[in-house]
């Protein structure tokens, strides 16, 4: 029996995992850019992904999805270059890659807007995990200080 390789995502630079301030969007600015890991005073460096064992042309959706499992979308948006309703969405050709995602920051939601912004996503069908939108009407149990940010990838020319 032959096991059937599919491509996959490979994270070549992790988010920075320290504390950082998500700011509203009445602050009127978007905040500081996630930085990669290996991040230093001098270079900066920029959380990235490739595409392992794929050439071609691909879309991958970022978004923000709870931090402990199950990983429901969270509310908090992404705002930068190819962001809009608090995803990023990017085309690309396997020959770009490593791609690094270098404008990207996190704009917090309010409390108030949560159920809004994930009825949004429910419209958008922006649910990576498949977990259902249900936690969007218990708003109290949405750590707000805390999230994960989950890649996807589309392949376009894939059989």
């Amino acid at each position: 029996m032959s096991a059937i390789f599919r491509p996959y995502v490979r994270i070549v630079e992790q988010p920075f995992n320290k504390a950082m301030r998500f700011r509203y969007e009445c602050e009127g600015r978007s905040g500081s850019a996630i930085l990669g890991a290996n991040s230093t005073l001098e270079h900066k460096t920029y959380p990235s992904i490739e595409i392992i064992g794929y050439a071609g042309d691909a879309v991958v959706i970022i978004s923000c999805v709870s931090k402990d499992p199950p990983y429901c979308p969270h509310p908090h948006k992404l705002v930068g270059t190819d962001c809009q309703h608090g995803v990023c969405k990017k085309v690309f050709s396997s020959v770009q890659m490593p791609l690094a995602f270098q404008n990207l920051s996190i704009r917090h939601v309010k409390k108030k807007n949560i159920e809004s912004v994930l009825t949004e996503r429910k419209a958008l069908r922006i649910d990576p995990f498949r977990t259902g939108f249900n936690h969007r009407l218990e708003t109290s149990a949405i750590d707000l200080y805390s999230l994960r940010l989950c890649f996807q990838k589309n392949l376009l020319n894939f059989l």
